[in-house]
């Protein structure tokens, strides 16, 4: 039996069991309501919420891209990844648990008014459909990785014909069940890739000793051993870029309100943010880690070939049992994202978008939710096939991320101070997107600043002007109450 047949019956066998799970848990759906919230356990929503963030791109992605510019990924992806959840549990978990899983821009619409809403409800979706698009690619990647001589359209077909069966019809009960499945074949499979390639090349000084000889194959010329073996190599704009990335942006999604409204108690809401932190942390080391060792493996011969499929060559070189597995785990990331993304989505189009414009009964919602998830995936893989994406953590970093971390700096503002006026909720949202957006992809992120740190900087500029002219000219904000 082949290598390649071996993985394919492991991958297959896992994708029909979580599958099955997942189309097990939709016949507990009775509701639209139930598709959207639910009742669990702390540790159940710390794996959906360490599910959430441990995608295609914050494994394998970000795995391919540590083989290319080095250890600044290895070590502040994981960091960034615990503090995201730990801070957003402090911030966010209370004021979620309750208001009872209302759609972000619902909760931002009531605190505020209804254009600070359509803002947060744009933005939103925008950041939805950047993010499918990116684990479709990723996903389509590894199938390729499975079956080299697959065509990309092919495995981009099947991509979205498994994230669509896994969710589509189980909502956030079939996601938190098949998330926790998900999150322990993470840490499994991604923990014994690491000791077999570990044990294949030697260890860690073997692996720094070798990598410098033939680093230009590995990461292009513009790259030299000091930068890439450095933590710091990139720069602390690199790093800051990161730490944003994962800490700014996880309290403006609407998928973290429904979730802590679907913990039990605001205690075990609490206890769900900093289970998924250390959940949440682990994958991507060991995943980076791999990517380390697939450097060091296979030397000049990863530039034949797309970097993100080496590191699934490698280990199928290794052992194909463990490629399996390992495979699986990526594609398990992959979905765990996908799960509580696309059911955040529907839920947002449906209720602050939808039901906006008409009357539609509960039945009917029922239904529209995964309607809207098969029509969405459809687009986005078409994007996809169209024109892919050139390098995954970047584009996420430019697309994404900026979407949402305008939505978290004016919620908490709204939540955490009173006097916060509508007029600069409603600006931080629009000109922090708009421009963060235009900066990076039109732009192209002009004098070396990074269209993250705009969509940071702007919101915190203009909602900090705010509390300064609410403290001089108190009478202004008094003036705007009376005539909203």
């Amino acid at each position: 039996m082949t290598s390649q047949i071996i993985i394919l019956i492991i991958v297959s066998i896992y994708l029909l069991f979580t599958t099955l799970l997942g189309f097990i848990q939709s016949k507990k759906v009775k509701s639209s309501n139930d598709f959207v919230v639910t009742k669990i356990s702390p540790f159940l929503a710390a794996t959906y919420l360490a599910g959430f963030t441990l995608g295609g791109v914050s494994t394998y992605g970000v795995a391919g891209d540590t083989i290319k510019f080095g250890f600044t990924y290895l070590v502040w992806f994981p960091i960034s990844m615990g503090l995201g959840w730990w801070l957003t549990g402090l911030l966010f978990a209370r004021p979620y648990f309750q208001n009872k899983g209302i759609t972000l821009p619902a909760l931002i619409g009531k605190r505020f008014s209804e254009r600070t809403r359509v803002a947060s409800l744009v933005s939103l979706l925008i950041y939805s459909v950047f993010v499918i698009v990116v684990e479709l690619y990723t996903l389509a990647t590894i199938i390729k990785a499975i079956s080299p001589q697959m065509s990309m359209m092919t495995a981009v077909l099947i991509s979205s014909f498994v994230c669509i069966g896994t969710v589509a019809f189980s909502g956030i009960l079939g996601a938190s069940v098949t998330n926790l499945i998900h999150s322990v074949t993470m840490i499994v499979a991604f923990g014994l890739a690491y000791i077999a390639m570990k044990h294949i090349v030697g260890g860690w000084e073997t692996a720094m000793n070798t990598i410098p000889h033939f680093l230009p194959q590995i990461a292009g010329e513009n790259v030299n051993p000091g930068m890439w073996l450095s933590p710091i190599g990139m720069g602390w704009g690199v790093i800051g870029q990161i730490i944003l990335a994962k800490t700014t942006r996880l309290g403006g999604i609407s998928t973290v309100s429904n979730l802590a409204a679907s913990c039990r108690s605001e205690k075990d809401a609490r206890l769900a943010f900093w289970f998924a932190g250390i959940f949440s942390a682990i994958p991507p080391f060991l995943a980076c880690s791999v990517g380390i060792f697939t450097a060091a493996y296979l030397g000049p011969r990863i530039s034949e070939m797309p970097i993100y499929s080496a590191i699934g060559q490698a280990v199928n070189e290794v052992n194909p049992i463990i490629a399996g597995i390992f495979f699986s785990a990526v594609l398990a990331a992959v979905i765990s994202t996908f799960s509580p993304l696309a059911i955040s989505f529907a839920h947002i189009f449906v209720e602050d978008l939808l039901c906006k414009a008409i009357t539609i009964s509960e039945k009917s919602k029922r239904w529209i939710y995964p309607f809207f998830i098969v029509t969405t995936t459809a687009v986005c893989a078409w994007y996809v096939i169209v024109f892919g994406i050139e390098n995954i953590m970047p584009f996420v970093f430019s697309t994404a991320f900026p979407c949402t971390i305008p939505n978290t700096i004016v919620l908490l503002y709204g939540l955490y101070f009173d006097n916060t006026s509508d007029l600069a909720a409603f600006l931080s949202i629009a000109f922090g997107v708009i421009v963060s957006l235009g900066w990076g992809l039109i732009l192209h992120d002009p004098f070396n600043i990074p269209n993250i740190y705009l969509a940071f900087l702007i919101p915190l500029i203009i909602m900090s002007l705010d509390q300064l002219v609410f403290k001089f000219h108190p009478h202004s904000k008094a003036q705007e109450a009376e005539a909203d």
